[in-house]
């Protein structure tokens, strides 16, 4: 990860975090990482390891709307960065604990030859609609991403502050 990079991620954790601190004790952070990708067109070069790591803060605690910074490594081993907004909706009509997510965001990363395999990244940084559906207790959290047409992902995630 370049030193600019770095320095991005850090800043988007840094203002999440301090209004976190600012806020009343019962905020919520999700953090999580993933545990699986599948790629739905198979090519050698793609990589299914991407290594992520993502800070959601749900403002005010208990509410649907969330604020999130993530840091992985595209299909192209590329390390990118993933700045959004985003709103989670309950399914507990169809299981009590099961959730779905939208978020929409800038995506920061894919350069050089795969700079077009994202569309409208213009200047290395493209808008993005991610959808998620998923389940959580209390505590723990499981979530299926659809990474566009392209891939679907497993994540793991803990809820910090509940």
């Amino acid at each position: 990860m370049t030193v600019s990079r770095l320095l991005i991620v850090l800043n988007a954790a840094l203002l999440i975090l301090s209004g976190v601190a600012k806020a009343e004790p019962d905020k919520t952070l999700y953090l999580q990482t993933s545990l699986y990708t599948k790629h739905f067109h198979t090519n050698k070069y793609h990589n299914d390891k991407q290594e992520l790591i993502s800070l959601e803060w749900f403002y005010p605690a208990k509410s649907s709307d969330l604020l999130g910074a993530t840091t992985f490594r595209n299909s192209f081993n590329q390390r990118c960065e993933y700045l959004y907004w985003g709103r989670q909706y309950p399914l507990s009509n169809i299981q009590e604990g099961m959730r779905a997510k939208v978020t929409l965001g800038l995506l920061h990363g894919y350069k050089g030859k795969h700079q077009n395999s994202i569309p409208l990244n213009n200047f290395g940084t493209a808008p993005a609609v991610i959808p998620t559906i998923g389940y959580e207790n209390r505590y723990f959290g499981v979530d299926v991403i659809m990474l566009g047409v392209s891939a679907v992902m497993l994540t793991v995630g803990v809820s910090l502050g509940k």
